[in-house]
């Protein structure tokens, strides 16, 4: 093997290293995306339902359904 192929070959072998690392990378960072997703979602309705006095779902306040509302 001359020195052109072996720098083409290591090349070669370097893209295909970095493009598994790739996309290794996106499928771990998207996993513990959506389980960080999950975890926050209930925090950030309650603080909001906290914040507004209102249901961020239905848009009720609290005990409107015991007040005839």
């Amino acid at each position: 093997m001359d020195l052109g192929n072996a720098w083409l070959w290591w090349a070669l072998v370097g893209l295909g290293a970095l493009l598994f690392g790739y996309a290794l990378g996106r499928r771990v960072g998207f996993r513990q995306g959506c389980r960080r997703g999950t975890a926050e979602a209930p925090l950030r309705l309650r603080h909001q339902a906290l914040r507004s006095g209102r249901c961020p779902i239905c848009d009720r306040a609290p005990n409107a359904w015991y007040n005839g509302r």
